[in-house]
């Protein structure tokens, strides 16, 4: 299954985020980025629950 686009999440520290109308699309290879602190392991994490389907 590929993820093109994260329309909304609400889980963890992820309140209420939802996908900007300008921000494009995912590609083949995307780089995440940011601070410390700031939600990049639990966006992996989410990703890896929707892989595995939990």
């Amino acid at each position: 299954m590929k993820i093109t686009k994260i329309n909304r999440i609400k889980a963890r520290t992820y309140r209420d985020f939802t996908w900007p109308s300008d921000l494009p699309e995912f590609a083949d290879y995307n780089l995440i980025y940011g601070w410390n602190g700031t939600g990049k392991t639990t966006l992996a994490d989410i990703l890896r629950m929707v892989e595995k389907r939990q």
